[in-house]
């Protein structure tokens, strides 16, 4: 098929993406076991925020190089600006890969959309609650499936459920360590991070671990709020395990896909959180880790020189690319 000039770099640039980012999405799965032992040895607050961040280098570095190697290289030496002839392939990947942007953008709409109408109804159907020292908003619901959680990604607020309030076996000091853990994931702005995860277009490949990036990510995020909320206490640790295990058996119903952080995690997930907070993990000095930056800056340097020579010795790629079947 004829592309004119225009149309051809908009193909070089999506065929030149989709290579780079599974080929970088491959490596991250074949390094996924030295990467997670290497994010363990971090504080947890560390860990959920570099989990988070790696999300984001296989689409960083296929850009990049898209923008930085490729197309500089094609407009430099391409002579020929009238119509021409497209490989079949290249059309295939293309298409593909705008076919997989628009699906995740539509997906991200009917998220958003799910969570503005949640929150408009916890809102309108609601009972404001005053609370001492708490710069997030809580509303109180008639919800019997979902118990507790944050919702909401620019305004967020608790929500929890009025039968929790009104239960008076329910401690006060298992609803303030439920408060203190939904404060942590509005000071993580872990809602906005949620969100920004499924507009990122990524594949979600099974780690040898048997989860996916965003599952660790999901998993440190909720084991970093539950430090925050229990602060060193061992006794708070384990009101907090318990009222999770009351909670989980309270859940009768699927919660609904919004941009929220539930209070209670999945079934599969509930066993080693609990664990966790009956046997406290080691905590680590949070200092800079110095190794880990050091890593980062000799692999940023030899990705430079590695860049520069591909770009001077292999100047046909953006031609092969759009060669390609």
């Amino acid at each position: 098929m004829e592309l004119s000039y225009p149309l051809r770099l908009v193909c070089l640039i999506a065929v030149s993406m989709a290579v780079l980012q599974i080929l970088f999405e491959l490596l991250f799965w074949l390094a996924a076991s030295p990467i997670l032992r290497a994010v363990r040895s971090l504080t947890l607050r560390r860990q959920e925020r570099v989990l988070y961040l790696l999300h984001f280098v296989p689409f960083v570095l296929s850009l990049a190089i898209t923008a930085l190697c490729w197309v500089p290289e094609y407009v430099a030496n391409e002579t020929n600006f009238a119509s021409e002839e497209v490989g079949s392939v290249c059309l295939v990947i293309a298409s593909l890969l705008f076919t997989w942007w628009a699906i995740r953008a539509v997906n991200v709409g009917v998220i958003a959309l799910r969570t503005l109408r949640f929150s408009r109804a916890c809102r309108r159907n609601g009972t404001p609650i005053s609370a001492v020292d708490s710069t997030t908003p809580i509303v109180a619901v008639t919800a019997a499936a979902v118990r507790a959680g944050l919702v909401g990604v620019l305004r967020p607020f608790i929500f929890i459920s009025k039968s929790l309030l009104d239960d008076r076996s329910f401690a006060p000091v298992a609803l303030g360590i439920v408060l203190a853990h939904e404060r942590a994931h509005a000071r993580q702005h872990d809602n906005f991070k949620l969100l920004s995860l499924y507009c990122l277009p990524r594949l979600d490949l099974r780690l040898p671990s048997g989860k996916t990036w965003m599952q660790h990510w999901q998993n440190t995020a909720e084991w970093a709020a539950d430090e925050d909320a229990v602060h060193g206490d061992r006794s708070r640790a384990l009101l907090l395990a318990e009222t999770l295990i009351v909670l989980a058996r309270a859940t009768s119903a699927p919660r609904p896909q919004v941009t929220c952080t539930y209070f209670v995690c999945e079934q599969s997930d509930l066993a080693l959180r609990i664990e966790r907070l009956l046997q406290p993990q080691p905590r680590f000095k949070a200092g800079p880790s110095y190794s880990i930056i050091a890593a980062c800056a000799v692999a940023l340097a030899v990705a430079t020189v590695v860049l520069s020579h591909v770009t001077t010795l292999l100047h046909d790629i953006p031609e092969r690319l759009l060669h390609l079947g």
